[in-house]
């Protein structure tokens, strides 16, 4: 049995899955969703729904909650740490 669990960390590993690290999340908000050109950048965030509050509040800053849209990115690494 403990070569199993052995055998599955070491796959889990080589295969950039690991259950056991925090996913980061990225946000977008776009004051004109009829222009996706021009965006702003809102910051990494431990949740998605931090992530999300924080688009919705980045909007109602700029007032633009009724024309705007906003995108919600996970952040994938690689078996390394670094950014895929």
């Amino acid at each position: 049995m403990a070569q199993i669990i052995i055998i599955y960390f070491f796959i889990a590993y080589f295969a950039s899955w690991w259950p056991f690290s925090s996913d980061e999340w990225e946000g977008f908000v776009y004051p004109n969703r009829a222009d996706l050109t021009v965006h702003r950048n809102i910051g990494i965030y431990d949740s998605i729904e931090g992530c999300r509050d924080a688009a919705i509040l980045k909007l109602e800053d700029l007032n633009a909650l009724k024309k705007a849209t906003m995108s919600v990115v996970l952040i994938v690494k690689s078996a390394v740490g670094t950014e895929a």
